[in-house]
């Protein structure tokens, strides 16, 4: 199903919504703002299919929602 457009309403909810997206987009806001921050802790919390977290990820930095922050490797595990 292909999800509606809100580019031409003058209404800030119709704003957000066109620069979220999606469902998915919205539950990894959620999952980000609630402290996960690993991509796959954002899969297992989402349980979004892989490739369409990593576009959503996407999408959310260029529309400047979220920034990508890298870390040298993964703490170490006891």
């Amino acid at each position: 199903m292909k999800s509606k457009s809100f580019a031409g309403m003058r209404c800030s909810i119709a704003g957000a919504l066109e620069l979220i997206g999606d469902r998915w987009a919205l539950l990894v806001i959620r999952d980000l703002s609630l402290g996960l921050r690993r991509y796959d802790d954002l899969r297992a919390s989402t349980g979004t299919p892989a490739a369409t977290l990593a576009a959503r990820l996407k999408h959310l930095m260029s529309s400047g929602i979220v920034e990508r922050l890298r870390y040298q490797e993964r703490p170490p595990r006891d």
